[in-house]
Order: structure tokens, then sequence, then C-alpha cells
């Protein structure tokens, strides 16, 4: 009898354990306090009118994320390019969890400020 429990306690652990790891597999989309601190870590950045886009999903015990970040439509092609280095090191640096970082850069509808 004592061994059919601890069999059972066995099957449902590793059935979570096999849901869990399946659900990353597939993409699973993280919690929204994860999207969030990245949205709001990212708008610290100066240069930075707005996000568009954030998305994210597992990579090893960490995220990869893929942020539109919004900017001057009249910047620069290298300024754009060193904004999104600051903002790529801004979220690795103060979000631990942060293991990779795309960074797409669109032209903002908002006027920035002078």
């Amino acid at each position: 009898m004592n061994e059919s429990v601890g069999a059972a306690i066995i099957a449902a652990n590793g059935l979570r354990f096999l849901r869990d790891a399946a659900a990353d597999l597939m993409d699973r989309a993280p919690d929204d306090h994860v999207v969030e601190q990245v949205r709001r870590t990212a708008r610290t950045v100066d240069g930075v009118l707005g996000i568009e886009k954030v998305l994210a999903r597992r990579f090893g015990v960490g995220y990869r994320i893929v942020l539109h970040v919004e900017a001057d439509p009249a910047m620069s092609l290298r300024d754009a390019h060193v904004l999104g280095g600051r903002v790529r090191r801004t979220l690795r640096t103060r979000l631990p969890f942060v293991v990779d970082v795309v960074v797409h850069m669109e032209p903002s509808p908002l006027q920035p400020p002078r």
C-alpha cells in the first residue's frame, strides 16, 4: 500500500514537471508582471518615447525579449542604433531574468520633448 502511494506521488510530480516543460517549449507567455517590468525599465532610458510591443519567450533559465521601442522619427540611424544598444544594456543589467534582447526601433507618433 505504501509503495502505491509513493508511486502516485512520484507520478503526479513527474506529470507536473512535464506539463511545465511542455508549456515552455510551446512558447507560453510569461506572467504579465514580467512584461510590465520590461516595459517600465525600457521607458527609463533617455530618448525612449514609448514601447510599442514586448514579446518574451523562455530561453534557458530566463527570457529572450523582443522589444519595439518608439523614438524621435527625426533621429539618425546611428543615433537610433545607439539608443537601441542603451535599451538592451539597461534591460540586461537591471533585470536578471533577461537573458537576451532584440530591439526594433520605431518612429514615435508622439513629439519628443525639446
